[in-house]
């Protein structure tokens, strides 16, 4: 299957996450401000962080723009749950054109993380129960491997 992934991550985690699909698949990858030829691909895979419930604009418009026919959105953020609720609120109509809207959670990384973001995740593992306590000294991976396996499945089709 020929497949590009286009990401956009700003503390990694996207770019790790659309690096294991591409060996999954053999697929190339692009950052979201990379160019590259959609129509020469069978499937698009756009893979977006989202920071506060927000998704990238560069992104947002890519997905708004483009006329591919087989595209999916894989969000990596906290809320996985609330992965097509995130997409409807930015993307409006444009959901309907896509094939698979998913979550699939993420890594806190909490070391490179600046004050307001590390405040902010306290207050969301308040609400969610995330973890359990939280060591801002470390590194946590929060990947719901189900729905990974779900967006790898899609590829392979």
């Amino acid at each position: 299957m020929n497949v590009l992934i286009r990401y956009y991550s700003k503390h990694g985690s996207a770019k790790q996450i659309a690096e294991r699909f591409a060996d999954q698949w053999h697929a190339d990858v692009k950052s979201i401000d990379e160019t590259a030829q959609d129509d020469a691909y069978e499937k698009i895979l756009c893979v977006c962080a989202v920071y506060m419930g927000g998704m990238n604009k560069a992104m947002v418009q890519y997905i708004k723009n483009s006329s591919h026919p087989n595209m999916a959105l894989c969000l990596v953020g906290l809320n996985k749950d609330d992965a097509y609720k995130t997409a409807q609120d930015h993307l409006n109509e444009a959901t309907k054109k896509l094939s698979m809207i998913i979550g699939v959670g993420g890594v806190l990384n909490f070391p490179e993380m600046g004050f307001f973001e590390q405040k902010i995740i306290a207050m969301v593992n308040k609400e969610k129960k995330l973890l359990e306590k939280i060591d801002k000294k470390k590194v946590y991976e929060l990947w719901d491997e189900t729905n990974i396996q779900q967006i790898i499945d899609w590829g392979k089709v």
